[in-house]
Parts: structure tokens; C-alpha cells; sequence
């Protein structure tokens, strides 16, 4: 069995880009055609888009139908090197190269899975002034490794039974999260507690409660981004979290990041290590999403991290800041981590 490296245009029977109808004209948007952007773009499979656009806005822009079973790769900003399946007909904008795998010469599955494996790879050929790009002809060019297509079949098929595997656990997971949610609103926000029938209700909350400020229970850290000019910063075994990272999960578990830095990219900047199960809630762009990971960890500067002194606090916690999402994000001040 001979494996070859070849080039991702060779596999494909068309690659092109997309457009961005003008937003100045309001009957482009609105429609029934899904319009796909890089930000959707999350190592994925494309079901549906978060914004649609109608005939006249496809046909007065350069988007252009991409067929099922293609592979979508994000160019632009920080999505620049992911990759997608879409799952149904859709458009992309311009920041998305669309790739049309030949089913002679290849398995879209076992492509999307390659290229996936080399997103740091690819994401390192970006370059821009402003901010890091690719073009359609470094993807078409990009190098990788490809066997008979009989194997690229069966490889693709035992992985995507693992990812079938991973979405259905966490789908359970945010059935079992969304009761908890309801819970602790009947609990602690409806006041309906076992034995509330029972309990004084003294200044706003039961009688023998207390109320602390955030100061008392837990740390508030913050989090930075190493130089991306500095190639030994990057690539290292250090679980580095991106709001992405955490906005693309359709549930409060966080398996992993992105992206990893090194020993030197976490001392050379202002992100520090958090323990395990700390609150992790974005505070920039995607504002008051929350994740839980299972090891230690350190964020970007769009992070408000939070370490509860007491490990029975934490679910409280965090639950608590979900339902005041709007309040937490204004009221918690990132302080000095205790070293």
C-alpha cells in the first residue's frame, strides 16, 4: 500500500471562494439560502447557517453554491485554517475556500480529517499586516498525505464513528445541563427549595442564609495571548482557551483548546495557569458563554477566570453567574492572581 503526498487541488474537481452580498441593500438578506462565515467555520459539519440571503443577493455578489460533502476552509482573521463539512447546499462568503472533492480520487471525509489534523500546519502559512490571512492558492497547493482511496474510506469511516459518539454524549450532556439550569432556577431563584414551605423569607432570602460579595468566596484571574510573531510560543503542550473554544460548544464541557502554547509563550505573557474545573466566562466579543475543563489551563485576555475557594461553591457559582450573566460581566473585576 503506497501513500503519496499531494496537493489538496488534485483532489478536487473545483475550488473557489465566495462574496458577501452588499449590506447596504436590505432585499440581499433574509431569504432562504444559507450564507456561511468563517466564524461558523469550527472544525464541524455545516447543518445550517446563522444567516441566510435571498436569489437577488446571491446573484448580485460573487457567492456561489457549494454542493453537500465539500469542504469549507476559514482564511481569514483568527478562523484562518479551519476546516468544515457542510452537510447541505449552501453559500459561503468570501473568507471561505470552498473545496469540491472529486469522489474518484478521494474521500471527503478523510480529507476534512487530514486537514484537521494539520490545522497548526496550515494556519501557520497565514499571513497579513493587519491580520493573518490564507488564499485559495496556498490551500490548493497545501500538501498531504493520502493513500489508496479504499483506505481513505475506511479510515474515515472508524473516525467518524467516533465523532458521531462524542456529539451524541454531548448532546446528552446539554439535556442534563439544561435541568440542572431549571433547577437551580426553581431552587434558588423561585425560592422553592425542599422545605421552603417552612422557611422565613428574611431580606430576600431564607432565613439562615447569608450573603457574601464575590471577594469572599473566590480568585478572579485574567488571561493573555503570547506574541504571534514568535513561532516558540506556539505549537506546545500547554492548553491555551479562546472564547471560540468555548462558543462553538454546544455545552458547558470543554475537552480541549484549539490551540496550545509553550512554557516561554505562557511566562512571556499575562496569562497564568488555572486549576482544573475553573469557571471560565468570555468577557470580550462573545460576551457571558461558560465553560468547565477537566485540567489545567490558562486563557486569552477575553477571559474572566473564576476559582471558587471551596469546591462545593462551584456549581452554585456558576450557575448563579449564568442567571445574572449581564450583571456578572459588569460587576467581576479580574485581580492579582495569589501566587
Amino acid at each position: 500500500m503506497s501513500w503519496k503526498y499531494v496537493e489538496i487541488g488534485s483532489l478536487c474537481s473545483q475550488v473557489y471562494s465566495g462574496g458577501t452580498p452588499s449590506s447596504k441593500n436590505e432585499s440581499y438578506y433574509g431569504g432562504d439560502i444559507p450564507w456561511l462565515r468563517t466564524q461558523e467555520v469550527i472544525f464541524n459539519r455545516i447543518k445550517d447557517t446563522g444567516v441566510k440571503i435571498t436569489e437577488d443577493g446571491l446573484h448580485n455578489s460573487s457567492a456561489k453554491w457549494v454542493p453537500p460533502n465539500s469542504i469549507v476552509v476559514a482564511m481569514y482573521g483568527n478562523s484562518a485554517g479551519r476546516v468544515a463539512i457542510n452537510d447541505i447546499p449552501l453559500t459561503t462568503n468570501q473568507a471561505c475556500c470552498n473545496l469540491i472533492i472529486n469522489p474518484k480520487v478521494a474521500n471527503y471525509r478523510y480529507v476534512f480529517y487530514r486537514l484537521k489534523h494539520n490545522y497548526e500546519v496550515l494556519r501557520g502559512l497565514s499571513r497579513g499586516s493587519a491580520q493573518n490571512n490564507l488564499n485559495a492558492s496556498q490551500v490548493k497547493t497545501f500538501k498531504i498525505s493520502c493513500p489508496p482511496i479504499n483506505t481513505q474510506f475506511a479510515i474515515a469511516s472508524i473516525l467518524s464513528k467516533y465523532d458521531d459518539l462524542i456529539e451524541n454524549n454531548l448532546r446528552r450532556i446539554h439535556l442534563l445541563e439544561q435541568a440542572a439550569h431549571l433547577l437551580y432556577k426553581e431552587w434558588f431563584v423561585n425560592l422553592r427549595f425542599p422545605g421552603h414551605e417552612h422557611t422565613k423569607i428574611v431580606d430576600g432570602v431564607p432565613e439562615g442564609w447569608s450573603k457574601k460579595t464575590i471577594d469572599n468566596i473566590c480568585d478572579i484571574i485574567g488571561g493573555g495571548t503570547p506574541s504571534t510573531k514568535k513561532s516558540e510560543y506556539w505549537g506546545g503542550d500547554i492548553t491555551w482557551v479562546t472564547p471560540s473554544d468555548i462558543t462553538k460548544n454546544n455545552c458547558l464541557v470543554l475537552i480541549d483548546s484549539e490551540r496550545k502554547i509553550t512554557e516561554s509563550g505562557l511566562k512571556s505573557s499575562s496569562a497564568h495557569m488555572v486549576p482544573p474545573e475553573t469557571i471560565l466566562m468570555t468577557s470580550r466579543a462573545s460576551v457571558g458563554f461558560f465553560g468547565l475543563i477537566d485540567k489545567e489551563a490558562c486563557t486569552n485576555q477575553g477571559f474572566i477566570n473564576i476559582t471558587p475557594y471551596k469546591d462545593f461553591l462551584r456549581m452554585y457559582l456558576l450557575y448563579n453567574l449564568m442567571w445574572r450573566v449581564e450583571e456578572s460581566v459588569h460587576l467581576l473585576e479580574v485581580r492579582p492572581i495569589k501566587r
